[in-house]
């Protein structure tokens, strides 16, 4: 009989390249996968990463998940956290449109009356770049200053001012305030032109002829948010169909006083079941409302699913699926 010595060796499993495609603006994955997609248009990443077979499987929710620059200024796949990490500016000045955006990722807007102009980050778009909640902390990962430049409208060439403010400034206090009165000595505030190199998707330049109120101090630390009750004869109706919400007032414009609501705009912060758990917050003109027009706006969750919060104790809000 012939005997020998079989020597057996550990197999290496393969390695599988991933391709993980993305939205530039917010990283978030689009899809994900073994193979290239012919037809996708949105940047790709090819990594070995295993958590990607994870997420093909459904262990992981690819919501969760998004491309960023590492430290190496490489891009990778992370887990979302409360940390915002701003895509890095484009080379091109871009002028900030002025039509309304829904959408829009940073608002800029100078009133008229008192002379000052407000910088303001969208809560959404902040949430679309981390795992950002209602009530956790969060902060920039890097420095960076947001710069605006102040041209003569369709003169950019003709440069007024240079605004340069530190985007962590804006995030920790939700809302910059700056005068601006001097602009008005070079052209009025409807002549002019933001112009500005992206960080974000969609920027906004309104001109308000109107004065500001400083609401914001007296209402984002000191104001508790309280449930809304979910009653049949409520002051709102928030009805959901399909993918929009439409909200109606029931109330006499007399009594929008009597509820508290005093001002032009009212927030309502949307949350999931559980309560630290952001998912968008709604800007209500409560002047249209007064005047018994409907507001519609865009959604991407189950409205039954979702709790309302806002500061307005004797506000009460229904919420309901279209019939």
């Amino acid at each position: 009989m012939i005997s020998a010595n079989i020597t057996t060796r550990q197999r290496q499993p393969s390695k599988i390249d991933y391709y993980v495609y993305y939205d530039e603006w917010t990283g978030a994955i689009v899809s994900a996968g073994r193979t290239k997609v012919a037809t996708q248009t949105n940047p790709c990443l090819i990594t070995r990463d295993t958590t990607v077979q994870r997420i093909i499987n459904g262990e992981l929710n690819d919501r969760e998940y998004i491309v960023v620059l590492d430290d190496n200024n490489e891009f990778t796949l992370i887990e979302r956290d409360n940390v915002v990490r701003l895509r890095k500016k484009e080379d091109e000045l871009i002028v900030i449109p002025t039509n309304n955006h829904k959408n829009w990722d940073v608002r800029i807007r100078v009133f008229t009356v008192n002379h000052k102009m407000t910088i303001e980050f969208n809560d959404n778009s902040i949430r679309k770049l981390t795992s950002i909640w209602l009530r956790t902390p969060t902060s920039i990962k890097e420095q960076d200053n947001l710069v605006f430049y102040v041209a003569k409208d369709n003169q950019p060439d003709y440069l007024i001012e240079t605004f340069e403010f530190d985007a962590s400034e804006i995030f920790d206090s939700g809302i910059l305030v700056v005068d601006v009165s001097m602009l008005s000595r070079y052209t009025s505030y409807s002549d002019l032109s933001l112009l500005t190199q992206r960080n974000f998707k969609n920027y906004q330049f309104e001109v308000v002829n109107d004065m500001y109120v400083d609401v914001a101090s007296n209402t984002k630390k000191t104001t508790p948010l309280v449930y809304t009750n979910n009653a049949d004869d409520a002051h709102f109706d928030f009805i959901q169909h399909q993918n929009t919400v439409i909200v109606n007032s029931n109330i006499s414009s007399s009594q929008f006083d009597d509820v508290g609501l005093y001002g032009k705009e009212a927030i309502i912060y949307i949350t999931g079941p559980q309560v630290d758990q952001f998912y968008d917050r709604f800007e209500l003109d409560l002047v249209k409302l007064r005047q018994q027009q409907s507001l519609e706006f865009e959604t991407d969750f189950d409205l039954d699913q979702c709790q309302l919060l806002h500061k307005y104790p004797k506000l009460t809000i229904h919420k309901r699926k279209s019939a």
